[in-house]
């Protein structure tokens, strides 16, 4: 700031009768007391995630793994001898059950 626009500010706050406190707060807790310690908070919002992610994930559609198995490498690529070729057979089994 300039020193004309410093001195404007620090006019301002000297004339206010009664100055506000700086709050920090959650936007979702807005209007509501905040007695809680941020470890407390923190865990409220960790416990609302996982809540909320168990909710998206019953919203899912089910998938039919033998309707759709045929339509994937799995049954070559389990033949194979190498550990890896099984390891990507199991990896297109897991993509073909869908999102995680």
């Amino acid at each position: 700031l300039k020193s004309s626009q410093q001195s404007q500010l620090n006019n301002l706050v000297d004339n206010q009768h009664h100055p506000t406190q700086p709050q920090r707060n959650l936007r979702c807790k807005a209007g509501e007391p905040t007695n809680l310690s941020p470890e407390e908070i923190m865990a409220a919002l960790k416990k609302k995630q996982q809540e909320d992610e168990a909710k998206r994930l019953e919203k899912r559609a089910a998938v039919n793994l033998f309707q759709v198995l045929p339509h994937t490498c799995y049954k070559e690529k389990l033949k194979l001898e190498k550990w890896s070729e099984k390891v990507a057979a199991l990896d297109a089994l897991i993509e073909a059950g869908g999102e995680q």
